[in-house]
């Protein structure tokens, strides 16, 4: 319980919790791996953008219809 207090928990679930894992092992900290010659395959996340213009009836403009202004 003063553990909870001392995070701030109030809530029931949040006390419950703590107290279910009071005895557990703490997990170690995970390193990443290298990946070393793989990174020659990064490649920057997909834009988007470029499928709204498959949606019937979707305006060309920069401002979409449910956009609010």
């Amino acid at each position: 319980m003063e553990e909870s207090l001392q995070l701030g928990c109030s809530d029931v679930a949040a006390v419950r919790y703590q107290l279910s894992v009071g005895g557990r092992e703490q997990q170690r900290v995970v390193v990443p791996a290298q990946v070393g010659a793989l990174n020659r395959y990064d490649r920057p996340q997909p834009r988007l953008e470029d499928y709204d213009q498959l949606r019937p009836g979707w305006p060309v403009g920069p401002v979409a219809p449910e956009v609010i202004q």
